[in-house]
């Protein structure tokens, strides 16, 4: 999840979760307003991306992202 603030800078948080989805969703809202309380600033703008992976059992995932925000 990502998003501006009203200060005009970004912020992305990620996470992973087991579970249902709005879980996750619910996680990296949360994530997102606590980041922006602690700078004491708003999000006045946030998008969310949620990506489904299942790993099979005996190997291990890695995900690897580039984000580049163009004002």
């Amino acid at each position: 999840k990502w998003g501006f603030t009203n200060k005009g800078y970004g912020m992305v948080v990620e996470g992973c979760s087991e579970g249902p989805r709005e879980r996750t969703q619910r996680k990296l809202d949360l994530m997102l307003e606590d980041m922006a309380a602690t700078r004491g600033v708003e999000v006045v703008k946030e998008e969310m991306e949620i990506e489904e992976v299942k790993i099979p059992l005996g190997y291990y995932g890695s995900v690897i992202v580039a984000m580049i925000f163009i004002l």
